[in-house]
């Protein structure tokens, strides 16, 4: 990423440019930068080009532009590595080789294998590669905390730190709560805790999180309010059930890790747990035993063939989970 950035400030744009990695935001951040730094009259200089429009990469390129002094054609997928296919490199080659001084050239894709794919090593081979990897929690909130001045307003830390536990740590995502957010309090120019609270909508790990608490914490009325609060809002039992047998693997693997003699800090790094997950797998490992989160865990996969068979209702199902965990 430190690459895109020094050849945007220097003013010295490469042809052609490899983009992958996770974070989607970044990627299309940039690759709209470059647009706006090298297209005019975009409906005749901008082409977007995919694998089931791989016929058309030739003609994109090599067509002279009309009314702009370059054009840009970015290539975008998902997966280069199952989208590509290997008899097709051989020809995305051949135009690479030798593009014209007026064209730009972006690859963009989220996933790739890098051990056996063709179309990676060409791409390595032929391009500058920048890769846009998911950003950790100082990253994201010196991010939020500018996107949020750029519109001119103010975010408290805490806040910030909220919208994250709330939403996750997809920019994406982000942006779109930080826009409401912004909106929302357009008169007060400062976001706080409450508008957070008030506006941000919460992702499936963030209200499974305040399940297990309810659960950690024996509070059996407030456990199944919040479990009904899930059926409302119309979440699926899949999802649920997935989310916290997710939850209660992690707790698990960070239990016997910690039990092994690793530090919290050693282990979440190598678990990549986020501050606020460690926090939360630190509580529930000091209270949940090895064996009872085996009983847990298996008992979600249980009940999640049982959903998918049809065998018991979603939401009766998960209703017996949590009173089964409570029981402990």
């Amino acid at each position: 990423m430190e690459t895109i950035k020094q050849d945007l400030k220097n003013g010295q744009l490469k042809q052609i440019y490899f983009f992958l990695g996770e974070e989607v935001y970044l990627s299309d951040y940039y690759i709209n930068t470059i647009k706006s730094k090298t297209v005019q009259a975009e409906e005749f200089n901008f082409f977007k080009i995919d694998s089931e429009r791989l016929e058309f990469f030739q003609d994109a390129v090599f067509s002279s532009p009309m009314m702009s002094e370059k054009k840009l054609v970015v290539f975008k997928g998902i997966d280069f590595s199952t989208e590509i296919k290997d008899g097709d490199v051989s020809y995305i080659e051949e135009i690479i080789s030798d593009i014209p001084f007026y064209t730009h050239i972006i690859f963009a894709c989220r996933e790739i294998s890098k051990k056996t794919s063709k179309i990676y090593k060409l791409l390595t081979d032929k391009c500058i590669v920048c890769e846009f990897k998911k950003q950790g929690a100082p990253e994201i909130l010196r991010w939020i905390a500018n996107v949020v001045k750029a519109n001119g307003m103010e975010i408290t830390k805490e806040a910030a730190e909220l919208m994250m536990q709330y939403a996750g740590y997809d920019m994406n995502t982000l942006k779109n709560e930080i826009d409401k957010c912004c909106s929302f309090c357009l008169k007060e120019g400062i976001i706080t805790e409450d508008t957070i609270k008030e506006i941000v909508t919460r992702n499936i790990e963030s209200k499974t999180f305040d399940l297990l608490d309810a659960v950690m914490d024996t509070q059996k009325e407030k456990a199944l309010k919040i479990f009904a609060g899930l059926e409302k809002d119309e979440e699926e039992p899949v999802m649920i059930n997935g989310a916290l047998a997710k939850t209660l693997m992690g707790v698990l693997e960070y239990k016997v890790l910690k039990n092994s003699g690793q530090s919290p800090s050693a282990i979440s790094s190598k678990m990549g747990l986020k501050p606020f997950t460690q926090k939360k797998y630190t509580r529930y490992a000091e209270k949940l035993s090895e064996k009872f989160l085996q009983k847990m865990i298996n008992r979600c996969s249980e009940f999640d063939i049982s959903f998918k068979t049809g065998a018991i209702n979603g939401y009766t199902g998960l209703n017996i989970l949590i009173c089964e965990m409570m029981e402990r």
